[in-house]
């Protein structure tokens, strides 16, 4: 089964946007079984602390009881990884994001979705794990 890590935009974005938008259509092929989510527990606390961010709580209107269940349903069948692997900061210009290539080179995924244009899809694979918008990935399922 295809495995695949989501940054912290593409979350937010599916929750946020469109239901018709690629990131929420991503989130749809999850829970339609079309891939193993891989996440770490430094991914989900930084969903979370963006999740709770005032202005984007308002745009999706979950209390937090339902935050923690949007978040434990996203999980529940996933992989969990330590994500603890040290991976410069000069890989991506963003120490944010190097948790998302530690998972990644822990768990040696096939995908990390990602709307990040300014550091993570200019890499466009690192190590065994694609780097991959969520449009690009959602035609990958659908050949799969």
């Amino acid at each position: 089964m295809i495995s695949a890590i989501l940054d912290t935009n593409v979350v937010v974005q599916s929750l946020i946007g469109s239901s018709r938008s690629a990131s929420a259509r991503t989130l749809d092929a999850l829970f339609e079984g079309k891939y193993r989510l891989v996440y770490s527990p430094a991914v989900v606390d930084e969903w979370l602390e963006v999740l709770a961010i005032p202005h984007i709580r308002d745009r999706h209107g979950l209390s937090d009881d339902e935050l923690l269940e949007f978040l434990a349903s996203l999980v529940v069948s996933g992989a969990a990884h330590a994500g603890q692997s040290k991976i410069a900061a000069k890989l991506t210009r963003d120490l944010t994001d190097t948790k998302f290539l530690s998972l990644a080179h822990e768990s040696g995924a096939n995908y990390l979705v990602t709307n990040d244009h300014r550091h993570l899809l200019p890499l466009q694979r690192f190590e065994r794990t694609r780097i991959a918008r969520p449009s690009e990935f959602l035609r990958i399922l659908a050949r799969s």
